[in-house]
C-alpha cells in the first residue's frame, strides 16, 4: 500500500459565507435526488431506497440497508475551499477530487458544511459505502462498482497517467515520472446508480473504525464502536487493480492524511 504524506498547506483568504442553499427535488428511475449550492457552487445528492445486501468478500451475510442519500461525486477541491478556507490537496485544481485530507479533518468539513446548509451530512459507512458501489446485490463477476471494465469506470495507476503502464513495471518512481494523478470527477463511466468514481481516482474515507470481524456479526448490521483505524474504500490513482475491488478492505489512522484518500458525502433520508 502506498504511503504518501501531502506536507502542503496553501492558506487561503476567508471567501464569502454562504448565500444560498437551495434544495431542488428531482426524481429518476431510480431515486429522488437533490441539489445543494453553496456559494455558485451545486453538488448532487443520489437517493438509494435501500434493501438487503450481502456484504464483504464471503457474501455469506445479508444486511438490511436503510434508505439514504450519497453523493454523485467525490468532494471537490472547490468545495472543500468553498468550507474550510484552505486547500490540502496534492494535486491542485477545482475539479479534482480533494484529497491529503485525514478522517479527523473530514470531520470538521462535515461540521461546517452543516452549519451552513442546515442538512446533516456524514460519510457513509462501510455497508453503505458498498452497496452503493456495487449499484445492487453483486451477482456477476463485475468488481469494479458494477463493471468487469476497470477502464471504464476508473482512474487507476495504469491509465491515470501520460501513458499506459503495467502492473510489473509498478514502483512510486514510475509513478511520478508518468505524471500519474487524481482527474477531474465524474469523467469516467458511472455505476447503475449514476454514481462517478466509486472506483478509482481518490479513496473514500467511512466513518466505521476498521474491523476484521464485523461481517460475522449476527443480525443487524452495526458499524464497530471501538477501533484503532478507520476504513477506507475504493482504491485511487496510484493503487493497481485488486485494491480497486469494491470488496477490498483499507485501514488508516483517523488522523493520517495521504494524497490518494478524499471523501464522499452520505445522508440519512430526506430529514
Amino acid at each position: 500500500m502506498i504511503n504518501f504524506h501531502s506536507i502542503k498547506y496553501l492558506l487561503l483568504t476567508p471567501l464569502l459565507l454562504i448565500t444560498c442553499c437551495s434544495l431542488n427535488n428531482k426524481t429518476n428511475s431510480s431515486s429522488n435526488s437533490f441539489v445543494v449550492t453553496i456559494d455558485n457552487y451545486s453538488f448532487k445528492m443520489i437517493y438509494l431506497k435501500g434493501g438487503s445486501y450481502s456484504y464483504g468478500i464471503s457474501k455469506n451475510k445479508s444486511f438490511n440497508v436503510s434508505p439514504f442519500y450519497i453523493g454523485e461525486t467525490e468532494v471537490t477541491q472547490e468545495l472543500w475551499i468553498k468550507i474550510m478556507e484552505y486547500n490540502p490537496s496534492f494535486f491542485e485544481g477545482d475539479s479534482l477530487p480533494v484529497e491529503s485530507v485525514s478522517w479527523n479533518e473530514c470531520q470538521d468539513f462535515i461540521e461546517k458544511l452543516n452549519e451552513k446548509t442546515g442538512l446533516e451530512f456524514r460519510l457513509p459507512n462501510e455497508l453503505e459505502w458498498e452497496y452503493a458501489a456495487n449499484g445492487t446485490n453483486k451477482k456477476e463477476n463485475r468488481p469494479y462498482a458494477g463493471n468487469a471494465n476497470i477502464d471504464e469506470i476508473a482512474w487507476y495507476c495504469m491509465n491515470s497517467g501520460d501513458k499506459e503502464i503495467i502492473e510489473s513495471q509498478w514502483s512510486k518512481d514510475i509513478l511520478f515520472e508518468n505524471n500519474c494523478s487524481t482527474h477531474k470527477i465524474g469523467t469516467k463511466k458511472s455505476n447503475r446508480w449514476g454514481l462517478y468514481d466509486m472506483c478509482g481516482n481518490v479513496c473514500e474515507w467511512c466513518n466505521d473504525w476498521y474491523s476484521s470481524d464485523f461481517s460475522h456479526t449476527k443480525g443487524k448490521y452495526q458499524s464497530p464502536l471501538t477501533g484503532t483505524l478507520k476504513v477506507y474504500k475504493g482504491g485511487s490513482w496510484c493503487h493497481t487493480e485488486e485494491y480497486l475491488h469494491t470488496d477490498y478492505r483499507h485501514g488508516n489512522f483517523p488522523e493520517n492524511r495521504r494524497n490518494c484518500i478524499g471523501l464522499r458525502l452520505a445522508l440519512n433520508k430526506k430529514q
